[in-house]
C-alpha cells in the first residue's frame, strides 16, 4: 500500500483501495471494478497470455509492470512439530493455502508427484492467507505455502492466533507485478513510467527498508518480465 500510494503521488492521483479475495483479482480488473490489481501477484506467462497450464486459452490475459521480486516460503507452526524442510515433506499430510495463488499451482503439482511417491498430500484451500495460516495455528494443517515476504512478516509479527516459523529455504523467485487489463496501455506506461522515478529518487528503496523487504528490489521498471 505505501508503494501503491506513492506512486499516486507521482502520478497526481489520490489511491483507493479495494480488498477483493485473490482469485477474484482479474476477474475484477477486466470487468473493470477497478483499474489496476496490487497485491503479490506473480508475473507468470500464463497469467499474461491468459492460458492454464496446458496452455489451453481461458481469458484474455493481463499486462504486468514488474516492481518486486521474491519466492515462496513453507510456513509451519513454531517450533516445526513435524520436522518439515521441503515440499517432499508435505506428502502424507494436510497442507492450507490461499486459493489462486501461484502457490496452489505447486501444490497441485506436489500433489501428484506425492500420489507417484504413495503418500498423499491433502491441500485445503481458503479464501484469504489468514484462513490458512489459522488452520496451521490450529493443528488442523501442518503447513501453509505463501509468499516470502507474506510468510516472514507471519512469523515475525504472530498472526491468526498463532505462532509460526519458516520451514526451509524459499524457492522459484519471480517478479511481482501490478497487472494491468490488456487494453489499459496508457495507464500501464505512466504507472511504468511513476514506477521509475520512484527508483531513480531512492523512494522506493525507502519503502522496500522500512518493511525489510530490500532482498527484492528490482533495478527498474519492466513490462512482462516474468518467466
Amino acid at each position: 500500500m505505501d508503494l501503491a500510494n506513492a506512486l499516486g503521488n507521482v502520478l497526481g492521483l489520490r489511491v483507493q483501495f479495494s480488498d477483493v479475495p485473490f482469485d477474484r483479482l482479474r476477474l475484477g480488473l477486466q470487468a473493470h471494478e477497478y483499474d489496476v490489481v496490487m497485491s503479490g501477484m506473480t508475473d507468470t506467462p500464463q497469467r499474461r497470455d491468459g492460458v492454464d497450464e496446458q496452455a489451453r486459452k481461458v481469458n484474455d490475459g493481463v499486462d504486468f509492470l514488474d516492481y518486486f521480486a521474491t519466492g515462496t516460503s513453507i510456513v509451519v507452526a513454531g517450533g516445526n512439530p513435524q520436522r518439515i524442510a521441503g515440499l517432499d515433506d508435505l506428502c502424507g499430510r494436510t497442507v492450507a493455502v490461499q486459493r489462486g495463488t501461484t502457490q496452489a499451482g505447486m501444490l497441485e503439482r506436489q500433489a501428484g508427484a506425492c500420489e507417484k511417491a504413495g503418500r498423499k498430500l491433502t491441500v485445503t484451500e481458503t479464501e484469504t492467507d489468514e484462513q490458512a495460516l489459522a488452520l496451521v495455528a490450529q493443528g488442523r494443517a501442518a503447513a501453509d505455502l505463501d509468499d516470502a515476504p507474506v510468510a516472514a512478516y507471519a512469523v515475525k509479527n504472530g498472526r491468526a492466533g498463532g505462532k509460526f516459523q519458516l520451514a526451509g529455504e524459499q524457492w522459484q523467485v519471480a517478479p511481482y507485478g501490478i497487472a494491468f487489463s490488456k487494453e489499459d496501455t496508457a495507464l500501464r506506461d505512466a504507472v511504468t513510467e511513476a514506477l521509475d522515478r520512484l527508483i531513480h529518487s531512492g523512494e522506493y528503496d525507502g519503502i522496500l527498508a522500512k518493511w525489510g523487504l530490500s532482498d527484492g528490489a528490482v533495478q527498474s521498471a519492466v513490462v512482462n518480465g516474468g518467466f
